[in-house]
């Protein structure tokens, strides 16, 4: 996989990057560290540019989510879950990872969409529940390109700054991760502060 990876970016450049990373949102197990951490790496030794490959990591991200929440949209719960029953060996996420993302954003609604771009599997599962739940398709893009941007920004400068050793952005990623979810938790509990301050007001 890392081979394919490396050659399909080193041959297609930002469409490379763009299109890995699209196929990553609707199978999370391409693992998008080792893309974004290749395409800071190529920043450094090819003709690729830093603001390039996030751009275009966050066009594939975008899509890949819209691809999921019309397919949320449009297939019923029952059958969504057959197909993750079903096509578990294909997509190696289980029913659980499912509900676990509907229940986070039946909880969190809005935010969870943003910060949930920055955490490993559930970023991609997330899209699935907001189609479901009918969340506003513009509020959806705004979201999943704002939390993807950041993502991509942070994993493709780790690339840049590791130069060859860029292989070493996945073991940083789960300690990052671990961070994220503290800010998440953070970010949540200010926005329910606010929002409840504002309600007050009116």
């Amino acid at each position: 996989m890392e081979d394919f990876i490396i050659h399909f970016v080193d041959n297609y450049g930002y469409f490379g990057i763009f299109f890995l990373i699209l196929i990553e949102n609707i199978f999370p197990p391409i693992p998008s560290e080792i893309i974004l951490g290749l395409g800071g790496f190529f920043t450094t030794t090819t003709s690729l540019k830093y603001l390039g490959v996030v751009i275009s990591a966050t066009l594939g991200s975008v899509v890949g989510a819209i691809i999921l929440y019309y397919i949320g949209y449009y297939i019923n719960n029952v059958k969504i879950r057959k197909i993750f029953r079903k096509g578990n060996k294909v997509l190696k996420i289980d029913e659980t990872n499912l509900k676990r993302a509907k229940n986070i954003y039946l909880k969190y609604e809005n935010i969870s969409i943003f910060l949930c771009r920055m955490l490993p599997i559930v970023r991609s599962i997330i899209s699935i529940p907001a189609g479901m739940f009918r969340m506003n398709p513009i509020r959806f893009i705004v979201y999943t390109a704002l939390g993807s941007l950041i993502w991509n920004s942070i994993i493709t400068y780790l690339g840049v700054y590791l130069g060859d050793n860029w292989k070493y952005v996945e073991v940083l990623v789960k300690e990052y991760s671990v961070i994220v979810v503290i800010v998440g938790i953070l970010a949540i509990v200010a926005y329910f502060i606010i929002k409840r301050k504002l309600n007050k007001k009116v």
